[in-house]
């Protein structure tokens, strides 16, 4: 191959990883096109999301439409995070002229190497193999070997969640191969497929992938260890939202160990996070007084511990607001959802799940307040989110479909009722 630009007719490479100048016509090509690509797979290690979905994706980029997003998982320190900014911006370059050569790129190699570092042991310390690897990646355990909600970071459509489940799956396979079937870093994979199953609205898959983690972790750490405890609680938020009827005995024996166990106790975030299910699961039966009696006393001591921005204080805030709207308290729920969403949008952005409920909740306070246009405009927001990011089908998409058909009549637009009815099977079809 040459460095000066060369035209091809042929397809080259695979749909997402190829350079913009391969989508001209006719397309020319240099060297400097594998420097692209090697870009698209820095980008998708150290982010776990692919730069470009598609050829599209890339000529928006190139084109100046869009932007690249790059979030690093948490345990990157600031350092290691302007690194990788920085050859990955430079490796996707527009113009390849302005691509770092394969030699430049192997010279300075040991910018990278401070990357290549031991990643904190997981409390699975019995497990010799976690002490010794070396990881370049994300898909690793973090501290505790714990995953929690806000550790999570699900962005993007549909489609990208659909991609991050075969990359899931296709890691899953790799290690079972390779490390087996009860290696801390396989089930720490299985774990996240699991909560992303769970946030998917696949309560069936994520039940079947928490029992699994969960009958490992048994074996090897025991019932009471704080892995296990947090592991058997995901299994529990798969039983609450598929109403099985053993989910409260279970939450309450969490709870019960969870307060014993020293490493957790009363104002640990998951002891926490299991009483915010129990008061969940008194809102499923209009229990909403004994609800808010739990939200307010988690969200008193969040407040206290994590903080007024921390998404689990948030969280819970949003969930007590809307405890308060069910007992007839509008202004009230009205004022807290305003607070949760004026955070909520800047820490989190408009496409995450907490800040689509709380978008939700809001638009119900319009409408039990009698402000019919209000409620509209927040119900069709909070569909457009679910719908682009949920997909259509999912139940939470169709519980805001149903609420905006139901405002629609309510103020005697049965028209746009009948419109939105169609589009929304229109786009089932389609996707």
């Amino acid at each position: 191959m040459t460095d000066h630009p060369m035209t091809t007719k042929d397809g080259r490479g695979k749909d997402g990883y190829r350079a913009p100048e391969l989508l001209q016509d006719p397309a020319k090509y240099n060297k400097k096109l594998d420097i692209w690509s090697l870009g698209c797979l820095l980008f998708e290690l150290t982010t776990g999301q692919k730069a470009f979905l598609t050829d599209f994706h890339s000529y928006q980029f190139a084109q100046g439409f869009t932007e690249l997003r790059l979030i690093f998982p948490h345990w990157l320190n600031s350092s290691s995070k302007a690194v990788l900014s920085t050859w990955i911006k430079r490796m996707l370059c527009p113009e390849s002229r302005d691509r770092p050569s394969a030699y430049e790129l192997s010279s300075n190699f040991r910018e990278l190497r401070p990357l290549l570092q031991p990643h904190p042991d997981s409390a699975w310390s019995t497990c010799n193999a976690t002490q010794k690897e070396k990881t370049l990646g994300t898909d690793v355990p973090c501290s505790l070997g714990v995953l929690r909600w806000e550790d999570l970071v699900i962005v993007g459509d549909i489609d990208q969640h659909k991609h991050a489940l075969q990359r899931y799956d296709r890691i899953i396979a790799s290690r079972t191969n390779l490390l087996g079937s009860r290696h801390p870093y396989t089930l720490w994979s299985m774990l996240c497929s699991a909560w992303l199953r769970f946030y998917l609205g696949l309560s069936g898959d994520a039940a079947i992938g928490f029992q699994q983690v969960l009958v490992a972790k048994t074996n090897f750490l025991g019932a009471e260890h704080p892995e296990t405890l947090a592991t058997r609680l995901g299994l529990a938020w798969t039983y609450l939202s598929e109403g099985n009827p053993d989910s409260g005995a279970i939450l309450e024996d969490i709870l019960k160990t969870q307060i014993q166990v020293k490493t957790l106790g009363p104002e640990h975030p998951d002891t926490l996070d299991c009483r915010h299910a129990l008061a969940t699961l008194a809102c499923t039966h209009d229990d909403f007084e004994r609800a808010a009696r739990i939200y307010e006393e988690v969200y008193e001591i969040q407040m206290r511990v994590l903080g007024n921005e921390c998404s689990d204080t948030l969280l819970s805030k949003s969930a007590l607001a809307w405890a308060y709207l069910q007992m007839g308290r509008k202004e009230k729920a009205a004022q807290m959802y305003d607070e949760v969403l004026q955070v909520q949008r800047r820490k989190l952005g408009n496409e995450h799940v907490d800040t689509q409920q709380s978008i939700s909740g809001r638009a119900w306070a319009y409408s039990l307040m009698g402000k019919g246009e209000e409620a509209i405009e927040m119900f069709i927001e909070v569909l457009e989110l679910r719908g682009r990011v949920l997909g259509w089908h999912h139940a939470l998409t169709m519980d805001s479909v149903a609420a905006l058909v139901g405002e629609y009549k309510g103020i005697g637009r049965k028209g746009d009722a009948s419109r939105l009815k169609k589009r929304v099977r229109d786009m089932q079809k389609v996707l």
